[in-house]
C-alpha cells in the first residue's frame, strides 16, 4: 500500500499522484490526496475502495502501508490541529517504509513549524518567512533513494513562503536556475524531504520505483 498524505493539495496534483501510483502498483495500492486539512487516502487495491482518514483527527496509519507520499499543501495554516494529533504524528515518526515529502510535506516532517510540534522525522525547524520563493528548477539528485539514483536529473518548481533550518542530513538536490545553483532538501535513510515539486511526467520511473520500494514493507 502506498499512502499519499495531502495537506490541502491542489486538484491537478491529486490527479497526477492518483494516476501515477495506480498505474505503477495496481495490485497493491493506490492513493491520492483529497481537499481540506491533512487528508490521507488509501486503498488496498482499486476494487477494495478508499479509506480517507483525517490528519487532524485519525490517530494512525492504515495497516499494511508500505510507503508514504506527502505531496505538499499548507500545514502552516493548520499547525494547531496537526500538533494536537500526537498519535498520528508519532505513527509517521515511527514509520519504517520509504517517505517522499514535497514542500508542505517537508514542513510536516520537521521537529516543529512556527512553534508547533510536527512529526520529528527530519531534524529541523520551519518558519513562515513572509517572502515568496517561486520558480522552475533544474535539479540533480545528490543523495540516492530507492526511487532516485545519485546524478539523476529532473525538473520541478518551488512555491513557498516558508524557510527551514535542517540539522545533520545529506542534501537531496542541487538546484539550478538562472545561472545560480544551491543544494536543497535532505535525505535520511529512506526519507527524502524537499521544497522541490518534481514533474513526474518526464520521469515516470520515479513513481514506479517508489511503488516497487513499498511492496516489501507492505507484504
Amino acid at each position: 500500500m502506498v499512502g499519499v498524505i495531502g495537506l490541502a493539495a491542489a486538484d491537478q496534483r491529486r490527479r497526477d499522484v492518483r494516476a501515477e501510483v495506480r498505474r505503477e502498483a495496481p495490485d497493491d495500492s493506490a492513493a491520492a490526496p483529497s481537499d481540506g486539512l491533512g487528508r490521507l487516502l488509501f486503498t488496498r487495491g482499486i476494487e477494495d475502495g478508499v479509506e480517507a482518514p483525517d490528519a487532524s483527527a485519525d490517530e494512525g496509519l492504515p495497516a499494511g502501508a508500505g510507503a508514504l507520499i506527502l505531496a505538499g499543501g499548507f500545514p502552516e495554516v493548520f499547525g494547531e490541529e496537526l500538533e494536537a494529533n500526537a498519535r498520528l504524528r508519532s505513527a509517521i515518526g515511527a514509520f519504517d517504509g520509504p517517505i517522499l515529502a514535497e514542500c508542505g510535506g517537508l514542513l510536516f516532517l520537521l521537529d516543529e513549524l512556527d512553534g508547533h510540534a510536527m512529526c520529528g522525522v527530519v531534524p529541523g525547524r520551519g518558519r513562515m518567512a513572509g517572502r515568496l520563493t517561486l520558480g522552475y528548477r533544474e535539479a540533480t539528485a545528490l543523495t540516492g533513494t530507492p526511487w532516485l539514483d545519485p546524478g539523476m536529473s529532473v525538473r520541478g518548481h518551488e512555491f513557498h513562503y516558508s524557510s527551514v533550518q535542517l540539522d545533520d542530513a545529506d542534501p537531496a538536490w542541487r538546484l539550478r536556475s538562472e545561472g545560480v545553483q544551491r543544494d536543497e532538501g535532505c535525505v535520511r535513510g529512506g526519507v527524502q524531504a524537499s521544497y522541490l515539486h518534481t514533474h513526474w511526467a518526464a520521469r515516470p520511473e520515479i513513481p514506479r520505483r517508489l511503488a516497487r520500494a513499498a511492496l516489501p514493507v507492505a507484504a
